[in-house]
């Protein structure tokens, strides 16, 4: 097919400071394009988090733009243990018209922490179909 099918970048974060309860941005993707309104991303993220004290679940977000945009897809929660490192998956996909420069990110934030955790790795990945 014609247009911008396939990988559309990679975004990477390491060593990103959770703090408490805050949601945090852990990786980005920046300069996705789609070729016209009809196709679709397929938007995947992992971790690997060390949480903080007291912590008792992670919620992983993929956004537009940035910590404040427009969630896409279903938030993931999965139970934790404060100082037990987990990993956790996410996926989504979006339609975001004919667009070219967009900024996804992935979002992590801890639930019922009273101190930092820390993701480890971080990863986030775009697919255009």
């Amino acid at each position: 097919m014609p247009g911008y099918v396939g990988w559309q970048g990679v975004g990477s974060g390491a060593g990103v400071s959770l703090t408490a309860t805050d949601e945090i941005v852990v990786a980005s993707i920046s300069r996705v394009q789609t070729d016209n309104i009809h196709r679709r991303l397929l938007l995947s993220g992992v971790v690997e988090v060390n949480p903080g004290t007291a912590a008792t679940s992670l919620t992983l977000r993929i956004r537009r733009d940035s910590v404040s945009g427009t969630a896409i897809g279903t938030a993931v929660t999965v139970a934790c243990t404060a100082s037990t490192k987990i990993s956790a998956s996410i996926a989504a996909t979006d339609e975001p018209g004919e667009v070219a420069g967009k900024t996804y990110v992935l979002t992590a934030q801890q639930g019922a922490a009273s101190g930092n955790g820390t993701c480890d790795v971080a990863l986030l990945s775009a697919l255009s179909y």
